[in-house]
């Protein structure tokens, strides 16, 4: 046994928790680049080309914005302001879910904890860097997205001085429902008995999205925003819109700034930091001293025996896969969070009168399922992005098994997209029936409008599966790896323009009056079909060239 009295000044000079802070997020970045720039010649080229292009297609796309910005930022504040705060009200609500599923990953099912854990590091310095962590990856994914807009805003005022007080005051408050989510799933798992903590944070995931639909319905109002923004401007306008709802600060923060009213500006944005120094503060000193524990509860949870039951039928393999799926896939928070936000978010915007109005205007000279039908299918869209892209990297190292088991590779593509499909075709005709319900259609209406929906949500499914499985990522350590971020964006980029080619093309055949009604609806359903075929087909015949390929 070491004496204490060799061991104290070993002890003296371990590094403080901002130093432990510093210390990982730097090797965390020295992971991220290594793998970016020394993991082969055509990943480094990739990625170099990638970080020279990106700065180019972000000032152009700020300079594309700044012509539609100009006419909508010449409205009157208070309309101005009533759109900001909705818009910046469902991005919380956005941010608050994620953070949920992020901090169950990172922090109890990530697997490099149990060697943090083990180092002479604080619970308070692991949960800081996990914080950090969630938020520089926020500022950088907020920049590529976000940052377009709100340059081209600032530029159009010239007030591009006051921006980067905007970003940081929209940065402060969306820490908020950052340390929000890791308090509910530190809660959680400290609440619930050790067999079931995979299920309560996956149940918190699904309440906390629920809620915010709940939320979102409940707080809308009558619109006074400005008429492009849809059902945005109802949530703006309602109880949600006072000046006590920290999300209309940060409106008000924007708004002055475009106007040049730098010292209104400056007054709405240091309760803004000073909320988010507290909130951090207060999550942090709440959550330190139960987090040991309750990782020690998640890592003790006793597995559920399954006993085998003699001659039971063996399913097929594809059918096989799908169960074996679904089993994972409802005990876990990370694909369940990809779920729900989105499709609550959608049910609002179709179910809500207010919403509902603007989705008629805008459709007003379509039939009265197009405006369901393309809704649903960017629904779908997100559903797919969340259970497709990941079917294959969710295996990780353990994709060797199916590979070695009386499996084709043909059968395991169609068993990894049967579950993406079932799950987006189901979620989106629920909002499709839902709306077009709700819109007094016919039978015959919803019929044909299920049709198409199912053929576009098929071919987005094999489209988001067959991209997964190319470019799979195996070597994780953390399940929220099984994909990378930019696979995702070009999955949405692509999604969305397959979309609307699937729109263009079903509404070709229904403007042409020679071909009557019946030979109208044929043509639509053959093009949306060959749409699918074509996408959906041509992807997966690549992935399965490229897992013949994949070395394990």
């Amino acid at each position: 046994m070491i004496p204490s009295s060799r061991l104290d000044p070993w002890l003296e000079r371990l590094p403080g928790g901002g130093e432990q802070v510093r210390t990982l997020l730097r090797a965390q970045l020295a992971m991220i680049l290594n793998g970016l720039l020394r993991r082969g010649r055509a990943r480094y080229l990739c990625a170099v080309s990638a970080l020279a292009l990106a700065p180019v297609a972000w000032f152009l796309a700020a300079a594309l914005l700044r012509v539609p910005l100009s006419g909508a930022l010449a409205t009157s504040p208070a309309r101005l302001t009533a759109t900001l705060t909705g818009g910046i009200t469902l991005l919380c609500g956005f941010t608050l879910v994620t953070s949920v599923s992020f901090a169950v990953a990172s922090a109890y099912f990530s697997r490099d904890l149990e060697w943090l854990l083990s180092l002479p590091l604080t619970s308070r310095s692991i949960l800081a860097h996990r914080l950090a962590s969630q938020l520089c990856l926020g500022a950088l994914v907020g920049t590529a997205l976000l940052g377009p807009p709100l340059l081209a805003a600032y530029a159009d005022r010239g007030q591009l001085a006051l921006l980067p007080l905007g970003a940081l005051a929209l940065l402060a408050l969306l820490a908020v429902p950052v340390g929000l989510g890791l308090v509910l799933v530190v809660a959680a798992v400290r609440l619930v008995p050790a067999s079931r903590v995979r299920d309560a944070t996956a149940a918190t995931v699904t309440l906390t999205g629920f809620g915010l639909a709940a939320l979102d319905i409940s707080g809308r109002a009558p619109g006074q925003g400005t008429g492009w923004a849809g059902a945005v401007r109802a949530l703006g306008s309602g109880a949600l819109g006072g000046p006590w709802f920290p999300p209309g600060w940060v409106a008000r923060e924007l708004v002055a700034g475009w106007r040049g009213q730098d010292q209104l500006a400056v007054a709405w944005a240091l309760p803004l930091l000073l909320l988010a120094m507290a909130s951090l503060g207060f999550c942090l000193a709440w959550a330190a001293p139960r987090y040991r524990p309750g990782w020690a509860k998640a890592q003790l949870a006793p597995r559920r025996q399954r006993r085998p039951v003699r001659g039971r039928y063996r399913l097929p393999p594809v059918l096989a896969v799908l169960v074996k799926d679904w089993r994972s896939l409802r005990r876990d928070p990370i694909q369940l969070s990809q779920l729900v936000l989105p499709l609550a978010l959608f049910a609002v915007y179709l179910l809500v009168p207010a919403a509902g109005a603007g989705s008629l205007s805008l459709f007003r000279d379509f039939p009265l399922w197009y405006g369901p039908l393309t809704t649903s299918a960017f629904a779908a869209m997100f559903v797919a992005s969340g259970l497709g892209l990941r079917a294959v990297g969710t295996e990780g190292r353990q994709l060797w098994c199916l590979r070695s088991s009386p499996l084709s590779l043909a059968q395991l593509l169609l068993g990894k997209l049967a579950l993406p499909l079932l799950v987006a075709v189901g979620a989106s005709l629920a909002l499709l029936w839902s709306a077009e319900l709700r819109a007094g259609l016919g039978p015959a209406d919803l019929a044909f409008s299920s049709l198409l929906l199912v053929l576009c949500v098929g071919g987005l499914a094999a489209l988001a599966t067959g991209l997964g499985a190319i470019w799979p990522r195996l070597d994780w350590g953390d399940p929220r790896r099984a994909i990378g971020i930019w696979l995702s964006v070009g999955f949405l980029l692509l999604g969305s323009a397959y979309v609307a080619v699937c729109m263009v093309a079903l509404t070709l055949p229904l403007v042409l009056p020679a071909l009557g009604p019946l030979g109208s609806a044929l043509g639509a359903v053959l093009a949306c079909g060959l749409c699918a075929l074509l996408a959906g087909g041509a992807t997966l015949r690549l992935a399965h060239a490229r897992l013949l390929r994949l070395e394990l």
